[in-house]
């Protein structure tokens, strides 16, 4: 929500401005054009930018608008992934490090040096050199790195990287426990043959090897050709003895966790969370998925700041100069005012819950003591606006029968129901 102090608004005209901007913003970043290539929403394009940047250390955002046939200007966001951002090799090293162009005198990105692939590569050669400014000066593109500060100064390290070891060793014992097991999926049979049987022809054994020649096999001989292979009959007296195939072994499952475990734990996150199995008491769980959303929480904080919150402030923007969200006041604004109109509060995805339950009373519990207030829990543990879903709520119940409404007791108990509810 904007802040209302800076902006000297009243809670009717904060409340109104938001309502206007929540409801453009749902139009505008649910259609598939807001993306750059016409394929995914912002919701999708999230995910793609924080991928990116796992993979990879870094991601490259445009923000940009497009005219549409009906002549229509609308918004988009454009993604270019951090491998493309690469180094110029004739380029002078003291001013582009990582593929990011440097301002010597302010130490500053100034510009990117993009691979190219297809038709512009006989065009620009290697690399394409992107360095545009807007008419507020500043850079169209923007590289977001988590944890870094300053791109310009140090590109991104990927948070994968330190897995990758791990994952290659991990892959290749899986692979050999496949063969494996594949190979004992082969049945192997023992020949036995009675004490009491009869000397005669040759055995199973002398058969088989009579068979790894083929001119050396007699007509006489008895066996069923299939295919390239055969089948040898058995004398009488000989039995076959099968081996069964062994299932994967309790060695391979307790590896397996392990190093999940391991690379779970790298991420900041325990085994059970990374498998979505809650197999333990509801504290532990619960403890599980507390320390991982912690860590969640700084790596989505930076996220929303350095993507979603200069995405909203353009979209938001767009809105007010189309005149699609009423701001009369945009053009007497002072920047720091602009910049409280365009406070945001981001809700990530809502933790798994474990027991419901118990997650909702303990959210009551702290908002009868003070230590929470509703609008919290409600976007904690269900990711909605506190205040849409009470509106929500008085629409359904105006709709509902009278029976059917809900009951508030606002009577004042007297001093024996007062006894009695202390006995």
């Amino acid at each position: 929500a904007p802040e209302v102090d800076l902006l000297g608004w009243s809670k009717e005209r904060v409340a109104r401005f938001r309502k206007q901007s929540e409801a453009y913003w749902r139009v505008v970043t649910n259609d598939v054009n807001f993306d750059y290539y016409g394929k995914d929403t912002f919701k999708q394009l999230q995910k793609i930018a924080f991928l990116s940047i796992l993979v990879n250390g870094d991601t490259l955002r445009h923000i940009g608008f497009r005219r549409l046939a009906n002549g229509n200007i609308v918004p988009y966001v454009q993604l270019i992934s951090g491998r493309m951002v690469s180094q110029e090799w004739e380029h002078d090293p003291l001013q582009s490090t990582g593929g990011v162009i440097i301002n010597k005198a302010t130490g500053k990105e100034v510009g990117y040096t993009l691979r190219v692939i297809g038709e512009n590569r006989m065009e620009t050669g290697a690399v394409k050199k992107v360095s545009r400014y807007n008419r507020l000066n500043k850079l169209e593109f923007d590289l977001i790195s988590l944890g870094k500060s300053d791109p310009a100064l140090v590109r991104g390290i990927p948070l994968l990287t330190s897995l990758r070891d791990d994952i290659l060793d991990f892959d290749k014992f899986k692979s050999n426990h496949l063969v494996q097991s594949a190979v004992q999926s082969l049945f192997t049979a023992f020949i036995e043959k009675s004490e009491d049987a009869k000397d005669g022809g040759p055995s199973f054994k002398e058969k088989l090897q009579l068979g790894a020649n083929e001119e050396d096999i007699s007509d006489d001989e008895r066996q069923v050709n299939l295919g390239p292979g055969f089948v040898v009959e058995l004398e009488r007296g000989e039995h076959v003895n099968l081996v069964q195939r062994q299932a994967q072994g309790d060695d391979f499952d307790a590896y397996t966790k392990a190093m999940i475990g391991l690379m779970a734990s790298s991420l900041g996150m325990s085994y059970e969370v990374a498998m979505n199995s809650y197999n333990a008491s509801f504290s532990a769980s619960r403890a599980s998925i507390g320390g991982a959303e912690k860590n969640f929480a700084i790596l989505r904080e930076e996220f929303a700041v350095k993507f979603c919150d200069p995405v909203w402030k353009a979209v938001i923007e767009h809105g007010i100069l189309t005149g699609d969200i009423e701001c009369p006041e945009w053009d007497d604004l002072s920047p720091v005012q602009r910049k409280a109109l365009f406070a945001t509060t981001w809700t990530g995805v809502t933790p798994p819950q474990v027991d419901p339950v118990k997650e909702v009373n303990a959210y009551v519990a702290a908002i009868n003591m003070g230590l929470c207030t509703r609008e919290y829990a409600t976007r904690v543990l269900y990711g909605m606006d506190y205040e849409e879903v009470i509106e929500r709520l008085k629409e359904e119940e105006a709709m509902l029968p009278e029976s059917l409404r809900p009951q508030t007791n606002t009577s004042t108990p007297t001093s024996e129901e007062e006894n009695e509810d202390e006995e």
